[in-house]
């Protein structure tokens, strides 16, 4: 079986489990067909596909082009890549996450990326049906969410929303050897590349709860955890970012030394990429460029352009991909034009095409 076509279906004898055919037949996720497994994909949602539905309506994209700040992040054992109370809303809509596991770690991973007073919304089965091991999976979560101090702000049909705590007085108050636990001091809720999810909830620092204006308690709800007001909040850096030393050199660096990891965005996120020396760098580290060619091509929107200043072959290692990504040379010129040095480098512009593949499988511009 042929790719694309063995996306999309395989050879029954190779997976002799139907089981989850026969749960999930009115979900369209996998379906026998005769001698073959089928995969139509889609859901509940999308009974004929996503593709069919990403090609009429394109809902992320949709979103991202109007600015709303979200971010898709997949929960594993490492914390997600963006420091603690990095957000004010939480969002799982049927996303099928066994929360309970290992003491609860994906939702206290949660718990540290939203700011006091955010807001976890749950959309799932376990908010409302009524079966026996619906009911156990919402009690035993109803209970670790009461331990993390979360309370219950609505609740109406299948969602529930839970509402964090503003300060640390319910967490002072729990019982001791209440599960989870406190952090340790020494631990840093802002450490995140490669750290490992930690089973365990982050209070909140004196620090956090009171900046040259407001107290915790009174700001939070309205204004964030010590930010400055609206609108003026858009430009001006959080208190905080000056008291643990955050600066732009932290920033280029970890970006540096983790741009052999996959970027935690969606696809078609970005009109323009700046790559400068980032290639050499990659190189350096031992990474693929390829595969980083890849990873900016997935991120990239259609028509949208990337400067990569570089050196010469890197450059030359670029345009051979061209066609295979469906990129398209802009200009090219020397970033210093009065240099003589061979090694000198030199600004690429490249503008990504728009191309979708049909029916058949083959490219079409």
């Amino acid at each position: 079986m042929k790719w694309p076509k063995s996306r999309d279906e395989v050879w029954q004898v190779n997976i002799p489990h139907t089981h989850l055919a026969h749960e999930k037949s009115d979900q369209n996720w996998m379906v026998v067909k005769g001698d073959k497994i089928v995969f139509p994909g889609g859901g509940t949602h999308f009974h004929y596909g996503a593709d069919k539905y990403i090609a009429l309506l394109a809902n992320i994209q949709f979103a991202l082009e109007r600015g709303i700040p979200a971010y898709l992040g997949v929960l594993g054992t490492k914390r997600l890549p963006y420091p603690s109370r990095s957000f004010e809303f939480a969002h799982c809509s049927r996303c099928r996450i066994d929360w309970l596991q290992r003491d609860g770690i994906l939702l206290l991973e949660l718990d540290r990326l939203l700011r006091p007073g955010g807001y976890f919304a749950y959309s799932s089965p376990e908010a409302y049906a009524q079966d026996e091991e619906d009911l156990r999976i919402w009690k035993e979560m109803s209970a670790l969410v009461e331990r993390m101090c979360w309370k219950i702000a609505a609740k109406k049909n299948q969602t529930v929303i839970w509402v964090k705590p503003l300060t640390n007085d319910c967490y002072l108050k729990r019982e001791p050897g209440t599960r989870p636990p406190l952090c340790r001091s020494d631990d840093d809720p802002d450490a995140v590349w490669g750290v490992p999810m930690e089973a365990c909830i982050t209070p909140y620092s004196e620090r956090e709860c009171s900046d040259f204006r407001f107290t915790c308690a009174e700001n939070q709800r309205d204004e964030g955890s010590g930010l400055a007001p609206w609108p003026s909040r858009l430009t001006t850096p959080p208190p905080r970012l000056a008291d643990f030393g955050i600066s732009t050199d932290m920033f280029e660096k970890d970006m540096v030394n983790n741009v052999c990891e996959a970027f935690s965005t969606y696809p078609r996120t970005y009109d323009l990429l700046h790559a400068w020396t980032v290639f050499s760098d990659v190189e350096k580290k031992g990474c693929s460029g390829q595969d980083l060619l890849i990873e900016m091509d997935r991120i990239l929107r259609p028509t949208g352009f990337i400067i990569v200043r570089d050196r010469k072959p890197v450059i030359d290692f670029i345009k051979r991909h061209l066609t295979a990504l469906h990129w398209e040379s802009v200009a090219v010129e020397d970033a210093e034009p009065n240099s003589d040095s061979e090694d000198g480098e030199m600004v690429f512009v490249i503008q990504k095409k728009m191309w979708l593949i049909d029916e058949s499988g083959k490219d079409s511009a």
